[in-house]
């Protein structure tokens, strides 16, 4: 095999390796970008009865029945209307909870922990 032969080999592999590379990488981005479907179409509620946090399908979350005064859905888990869509997740605690009044303090309802972004315990 002479010089020429051995560098053409060289280059090809090269180019093989690149086109690989980028090819992984084009599939790896499109599929982490794209969520799965069961995230594409859910609710998260949480119930202020039983203080459990359910994910339900966009379709379900529907045909629950709401109380008309307090805005709450019926929970799937146990059928009061006190459940509400889980807006935020605290990330000490990782539970979900539904919007706080606007004066509240900015801490998880659950651990208490600060949610304004900086560490200090209120």
């Amino acid at each position: 095999m002479t010089q020429q032969q051995k560098a053409v080999f060289r280059v090809g592999g090269v180019v093989v390796v690149v086109a690989l590379f980028a090819y992984s990488a084009r599939s790896l981005w499109t599929s982490a970008r794209q969520p799965s479907g069961s995230e594409k179409d859910a609710i998260t509620l949480v119930c202020a009865k039983c203080d459990q946090e359910t994910t339900v399908p966009s379709a379900e979350y529907k045909k629950l029945s709401r109380d008309p005064q307090t805005g709450g859905v019926q929970c799937p888990k146990c059928g009061e209307k006190a459940a509400r869509i889980a807006t935020s997740r605290c990330p000490k605690c990782g539970r979900a909870f539904p919007p706080q009044p606007r004066d509240a303090a900015r801490v998880c309802p659950f651990c208490k922990a600060s949610l304004s972004g900086d560490d200090e315990e209120p």
